[in-house]
């Protein structure tokens, strides 16, 4: 199915009913490349994301994904940066 005719309609039906829409994009390269996956992992289960999540994230780190999670029509982004101490 063409993912750009989905995510198009995804948008559409979250806004005739008028319910959020949380998208997830994975890119696939050189994500965490300089931070150990078990690093990773820790500081999401110390951050109290719930266990699918972390699961879903450990399934794609085996592919070597980078996984970026934001909020349709969001304007406010924000970013966070792992400490140095993190970095392999």
């Amino acid at each position: 199915m063409d993912h750009i005719y989905t995510i198009t309609r995804l948008i559409e039906v979250s806004r005739v009913y008028k319910k959020p829409l949380c998208l997830t994009f994975i890119e696939l390269k050189k994500a965490f490349d300089s931070v150990g996956t078990v690093a990773v992992m820790e500081a999401l289960t110390n951050q109290v994301l719930p266990t699918p999540y972390i699961e879903i994230l450990r399934e794609s780190l085996k592919y070597h994904a980078k996984i970026g999670i934001g909020r349709y029509g969001n304007e406010n982004r924000r970013s966070t940066t792992l400490p140095s101490s993190l970095r392999r």
